[in-house]
């Protein structure tokens, strides 16, 4: 994947300060639904 955006999204309100994001790979996630 490059390093550009993937997605550009308008939200109505400004976001919190100290809000942080979560980012897993489809893997990490599919591991962590399997419960390992």
């Amino acid at each position: 994947m490059s390093a550009d955006p993937v997605a550009v999204v308008e939200l109505p309100n400004r976001v919190p300060y100290g809000f942080h994001a979560f980012f897993v790979t489809e893997d990490q996630l599919a591991r962590q639904a399997e419960g390992q």
